[in-house]
């Protein structure tokens, strides 16, 4: 359970699921965009067990992670590594600007519009599968928000 707190008047933009690949990996590879494209489209395919509520009401469309509208395939990125890396951390002495293609990116992502003042609890879940079929990722999500009045100045009626 995750508590937060977020002036009034801010969407919330946030992955139900997502899965990215690059050439950075353990070990580094050299695949080309569409290889990248097909890896990371294979992993969500495979997903299932999407849903979404936000304070008890469910969101519709989020079933089939295939065809729900909510899916989105990122462009092709580009990153830098910084020294002590994560990456390193797994033995693969990696730091700098990675090599082309970069990276892709694919996900079922929500926006909300702002949220009124007061408490609001989103609850999430989502299970990445292989493509045997068998959950090597699951998750179960509670965010519980405080939506406080915003007092900035520059606003019409402060």
């Amino acid at each position: 359970m995750r508590n937060i707190s977020v002036p009034s008047g801010k969407a919330l933009f946030f992955p139900i699921i997502n899965s990215e690949t690059d050439n950075w990996g353990v070990p580094p590879t050299s695949l080309t965009e569409a290889e990248m494209r097909t890896q990371v489209k294979s992993l969500m395919d495979q997903a299932s067990n999407l849903a979404c509520s936000i304070d008890g009401q469910p969101v519709k469309g989020l079933q089939d992670a295939i065809h729900t509208p909510y899916r989105v395939l990122a462009p092709l990125f580009q990153f830098t590594l910084p020294p002590d890396n994560l990456y390193q951390h797994f033995g693969v002495n990696v730091a700098g600007p990675n090599p082309p293609p970069g990276g892709v990116g694919d996900g079922v992502y929500l926006l909300l519009e702002p949220l009124p003042p007061g408490r609001h609890t989103i609850h999430f879940t989502g299970e990445q599968n292989n493509p045997a079929g068998n959950s090597f990722f699951s998750e179960d999500i509670t965010y519980n928000i405080t939506v406080t009045r915003s007092h900035g100045r520059g606003h019409f009626g402060d």
